[in-house]
């Protein structure tokens, strides 16, 4: 809708966090589809975390008889020790598989949708708001929802209530032109969202 254009339709409504929480997967599964690997993922990695540990055990048997016969009498404890380990591991690595997964199967579903790979994005800093701008969105960040700035390798991170906004680091021509802009966005933000920004602060202070 253009700036001055006249609502044909409108409506007001109030939204906790605990509603947008709730509401979000529904959006979401449909773009990524069945789920099964969530499950099947976690499961077959610690499966094959216990398989390791049976094939390696008459090895480790042996090894413990070799070293001393005395000790041997260990191996059953020690193997069905190393056996819970495994599986526990396993099962870890295999979330962060379907993790993974689950974040490709997203990214591929919006791409299909029309998503575009890359947009080009406009951030300006007002008195009143951050103003993040491309071709098919607008968003006006008050400066009082702005809970954080998260520095990472590659971006800024600005945590607003449920949402992140992000601002590559290779939008600044050098390092003089990004601390102005971060000290800038530290100068219109909370005293306490400051104290939770410690990595921004010094960045920004750093000459």
């Amino acid at each position: 809708m253009n700036e001055g254009a006249t609502a044909v339709h409108e409506v007001t409504a109030e939204l906790t966090p605990y509603d947008a929480l709730e509401a979000a997967p529904h959006a979401i599964a449909p773009v990524v589809g069945r789920t099964w690997f969530m499950v099947a993922f976690p499961v077959l990695c610690a499966i094959l975390g216990i398989a390791l540990v049976i094939v390696l055990t008459p090895t480790v048997t042996a090894a413990l008889f070799m070293l001393n016969p005395a000790i041997a009498i260990m191996a059953v404890p020690l193997m069905s020790t190393i056996t819970a380990v495994a599986a526990v591991i396993g099962y870890v690595q295999g979330q962060g598989f379907a993790y993974n997964e689950h974040r490709r199967r997203f990214l591929a579903g919006m791409h299909r949708r029309g998503m575009p790979v890359t947009l080009k994005t406009r951030y300006a800093i007002t008195p009143e708001a951050l103003e993040i701008e491309h071709d098919r969105m607008k968003y006006r960040v008050g400066w009082n929802s702005i809970s954080q700035v998260v520095e990472t390798k590659a971006a800024w991170v600005l945590q607003v209530d449920l949402s992140s906004f992000c601002l590559p680091r290779i939008a600044f021509d050098d390092k003089p032109s990004e601390r102005a802009f971060v000290a800038a966005l530290l100068d219109n933000v909370s005293v306490a969202t400051r104290e939770r920004s410690a990595d921004a602060v010094a960045f920004a202070k750093a000459d």
